[in-house]
């Protein structure tokens, strides 16, 4: 079977102890990092939203204001906000973090979700 990077992400980290998420995010930033550095194929939308997420939660968890300069596929950010909130709950976020997500990705998803076109980007490395 031949999944996408995004789904095989969402099961690998809706499957793990909330405590255990963090390192599974450095993990799959550094894969994906060391992917495209080395010319590897990658999906561009799965790296590029799990790299924002990754980014996201790293920063969030360093205590600053993470603002998004593109808004993700609805259904990824479906998922990163059930994640976000599990980790909210079990203190490995701050609770600051599920607003800032919603207002700098989720309102922006979901005006993708409505047709607007998604600005494009490139992947920080």
């Amino acid at each position: 079977m031949n999944l996408s990077l995004f789904t095989s992400f969402s099961k690998s980290i809706e499957e793990l102890p909330t405590r255990a998420i963090p390192s599974l995010l450095e993990l799959e930033e550094k894969m994906i990092k060391d992917d495209i550095a080395l010319h590897r194929p990658v999906p561009l939308d799965g790296a590029e939203s799990i790299l924002e997420f990754c980014r996201f939660v790293r920063e969030e968890r360093a205590g600053f204001h993470v603002s998004s300069h593109q808004g993700l596929p609805l259904a990824h950010s479906t998922l990163y906000r059930r994640i976000i909130k599990k980790m909210v709950e079990a203190g490995e976020l701050p609770a600051a973090a599920k607003e800032e997500f919603d207002t700098e990705f989720f309102a922006r998803s979901a005006e993708i979700g409505a047709g607007q076109t998604r600005p494009s980007c490139s992947i920080p490395l």
